[in-house]
């Protein structure tokens, strides 16, 4: 597809909202720009699975890519195995479900923690600047 292509690039912003939904988030960073696209065309936002696809297809997130990228990096490193493997049982994908959601909260209450020690920053610089915000409720 020629970069100047007004119905290959229409055809692929409608494949990105039916894949990512209306409004699309990176769930850890709050990353809202799908339209965003690097030099290998792709999207900003993507689906994340948790527990890799090979061991539960349905279970996703989005995530912008560098999330993404950083929670399949812990996917590994916690030895889940991303690719199909015939031998592999239910027992064992449940354990990668597990710890592929546990990959997955670690990072949300990083997140969470930055989202409060902003909010905490705020309020302190309120206070310091503007002591009568706490009278407008």
């Amino acid at each position: 597809m020629r970069p100047d292509d007004p119905i290959g690039s229409d055809a692929r912003k409608l494949r990105r909202a039916r894949r990512l939904g209306d409004q699309p988030v990176c769930v850890l960073c709050g990353e809202q720009n799908p339209a965003a696209l690097t030099r290998v065309d792709r999207s900003l936002l993507e689906d994340h699975h948790l527990a890799g696809r090979a061991n539960d297809k349905t279970l996703v997130a989005i995530v912008c890519r560098n999330c993404h990228a950083g929670l399949s990096e812990a996917q590994r490193d916690s030895g889940i195995g991303l690719h199909h493997d015939a031998e592999r049982v239910p027992l064992e994908q449940a354990e990668a479900v597990l710890r592929g959601l546990a990959d997955f909260f670690e990072q949300l209450v990083k997140t969470l923690r930055q989202w409060a020690d902003e909010i905490a920053r705020t309020v302190s610089l309120l206070d310091h600047h503007h002591p009568e915000w706490r009278q407008l409720k």
